[in-house]
Parts: C-alpha cells; sequence; structure tokens
C-alpha cells in the first residue's frame, strides 16, 4: 500500500473528517500520516514497514500508538475510558503531575482508534492554543502582576520595577530580570538616605543661624614671641 504524501487535503479538513468516520479504513489512516505525520518519510525504514503493515493488517489501535510514538516521542497516553457509548482519549506530556498541571490534548469518539488517532491530530491546534495562552499569561504577569508584587514588597515604585526588569532581562537575560529589581531597591535607599542627610544638615545649619563658616585657607600664623 503507497502513501502519497502530498495529498491537497490539508491538515484543517482532517479534524472534521475523522469526526464524521463511522469505522477506520487503511485509506483514511492514510490520510492521517499524509496531513498529519511529517516525521513519517523521514523514520527509519523498518519504522516505517512496520507501521504500514499495522495498517494494512487492520491494527489500527496499534497503528495510531506507533504513530503516536513517532511523532510525539514525549507525550504518552493518560487517560482511555469508555463511557456514555464513546472512548475518551487523553495525551499527557507529564502524566506523573495532576490533571491541572499537565499539558494534555483531549479527544472523543466511537470508535478506539479512532479517539486515539483524533487526539493525535488535534495536537497541533491544542499546542497553539496553550502557547498563546502561556504568552498572554507572562505578559500580564510582567508587566502587571509583578510590578505590583514587588512594589509592595521592596516599597519601590511600579514604573521603576518595570523599568528595572526591563532593562535587566535586555542586557543580561534572565539573570539581569532577577538582579534588577534588588539592584533599584539598593539605588531607590541609597538615594533616598542621600536625600535625608542633606536636609537633616541643612536644618542643623539653620538652627545654628546660617552655615557653618569655613576653615581660613593657608597655614595658621604662629603665636607671636612675648
Amino acid at each position: 500500500m503507497a502513501f502519497d504524501t502530498h495529498q491537497e487535503a490539508g491538515l484543517a479538513e482532517l479534524p472534521e473528517q475523522l469526526r464524521r468516520a463511522q469505522a477506520v479504513t487503511p485509506e483514511l489512516m492514510a490520510g492521517v500520516i499524509a496531513r498529519a505525520c511529517p516525521r513519517f518519510p523521514g523514520c527509519p525504514p523498518t519504522a516505517k514497514t512496520r507501521i504500514i503493515r499495522l495498517v494494512e493488517s487492520g491494527a489500527f489501535v496499534d497503528a495510531a500508538l506507533a504513530l503516536l510514538g513517532l511523532e510525539l516521542p514525549g507525550w504518552q497516553l493518560r487517560r482511555l475510558v469508555y463511557d456514555g457509548g464513546e472512548w475518551f482519549c487523553s495525551l499527557s506530556k507529564h502524566r506523573e503531575l495532576p490533571d491541572w498541571l499537565d499539558d494534555t490534548v483531549e479527544a472523543r469518539h466511537g470508535t478506539l482508534s479512532l479517539a486515539i488517532v483524533t487526539a493525535f491530530v488535534n495536537f497541533p491546534v491544542a499546542l497553539i492554543i496553550w502557547v498563546i495562552f502561556a504568552i498572554v499569561y507572562q505578559q500580564v504577569e510582567n508587566y502587571l502582576i509583578q510590578p505590583q508584587i514587588q512594589k509592595r514588597a521592596t516599597k519601590v515604585e511600579a514604573f521603576i520595577v518595570l523599568v528595572a526588569v526591563l532593562f535587566g532581562s535586555t542586557l543580561f537575560g534572565v539573570l539581569g530580570a532577577i538582579l534588577a529589581v534588588p539592584f533599584a531597591a539598593s539605588i531607590q535607599i541609597a538615594v533616598t538616605e542621600y536625600l535625608e542627610y542633606r536636609r537633616e544638615v541643612a536644618a542643623a545649619e539653620q538652627e545654628a543661624g546660617g552655615p557653618t563658616p569655613a576653615p581660613p585657607e593657608g597655614p595658621t600664623p604662629a603665636p607671636e614671641a612675648s
């Protein structure tokens, strides 16, 4: 059986095609491989031959698991449950973590092999959504939440915290971002202490009736001998 890796139908049409499918066929699996498995053409010949034989023999569950291991080597099945006439499949990046901390991709289908394949095909879309969410959350945390927390912890103005973090991260990367706020707080404390010292000196001079006279320049003359 030949697998055409240049089919015209795009990956965007594949999830809907899998959802409407009532059963798995070799032609359907060939379409999945052609449109959703970019690593398949370059995989070792033994692995490629094994997957093709699994598809041709109708072992679609084993073929789906083999494709999962080939295309997403860091991912694995977290949950596979039959409930309400459908198979629920969940793929996991860190299976040892709780659900709310793990990166997961989920899918449902009446056919076991199609549930696995659908979750596998949905991976790019779920990954894009997760990346967008992570970027937005990181920006909100860096520019809105973190400056307020650092302001309260170090009594440094939020604007100064923001500028310090931007300069520190730009010049020295992650280490600069970590050390920027303590460095800015140290400068602010030094400037505040110096200004307080100058105010105290000015207040003391005012109470004494003016500035303290400067000592005369030059050597002090020796007393005259009697």
